[in-house]
């Protein structure tokens, strides 16, 4: 039977059929994902140990972008402030000049405030701090006597929970210390969505889903 070839309209039409129901609907699907991330949420990788253990090395985390401010998308630029940071909270900002990779470490001190440390202990105010998140070794470290420093108004200052091993506002700034203004701010990481353990080369199961405090 002789091979037929089809008529160029039939072309066409499979062509445009195909552009119209898989590729514009994907375009759409990937723009609207990134206008997502830019400005709603996003996950943030844990590079480092700075932050166990309540973060650990291979952790994924879903940020709320919307926790304290809404930006444009893609521009930094504050539209409607939504709320402030509380102490506690684990936040993603810009690193100091906006250079380099996000950080994510712990709201210390509030604006206004004065943070001092004393032989490992934290001080709000010139009275101690009830710090259940904080960890430390029994060696010396650099930071362990800081301050004191008070907060500007609209920052914050950060500190890991592994407090030994976290470089943060603390040591910014050659060890004068460093505060974080609330624009730089991301959002707030809100739980564990993923974790992988790249010395065992398998997920941390118990891990996911597990909210932050």
């Amino acid at each position: 039977m002789p091979k037929t070839t089809p008529a160029p309209e039939q072309t066409a039409s499979a062509g445009q059929r195909l552009l119209k129901e898989y590729l514009i609907p994907l375009i759409w699907a990937v723009v609207l994902a990134s206008v997502l991330r830019a400005g709603v949420a996003q996950s943030y990788y844990i590079p480092s140990g700075s932050m166990e253990p309540t973060l650990q090395v291979g952790d994924r985390v879903l940020v709320n972008k919307l926790a304290f401010q809404a930006k444009v998308p893609f521009t930094g630029r504050v539209l409607l402030p939504l709320g402030q940071p509380q102490r506690g909270d684990v936040v993603v900002f810009a690193p100091q000049g906006g250079l380099g990779d996000d950080l994510i470490k712990r709201v210390i001190g509030l604006p206004g405030e004065t943070v001092e440390l004393r032989h490992k202990q934290v001080y709000i105010n010139g009275k101690p701090l009830t710090d259940p998140w904080g960890r430390y070794t029994a060696r010396p470290a650099p930071a362990d006597d800081f301050g004191p420093v008070q907060v500007p108004p609209g920052h914050y200052f950060m500190m890991g929970d592994n407090r030994d091993r976290s470089y943060d506002s603390r040591l910014w700034n050659h060890g004068r210390g460093g505060f974080v203004p609330i624009q730089d701010i991301r959002g707030k990481a809100l739980l564990v969505l993923w974790s992988w353990d790249e010395q065992a080369w398998q997920p941390r199961w118990t891990r996911l889903a597990q909210p932050l405090s």
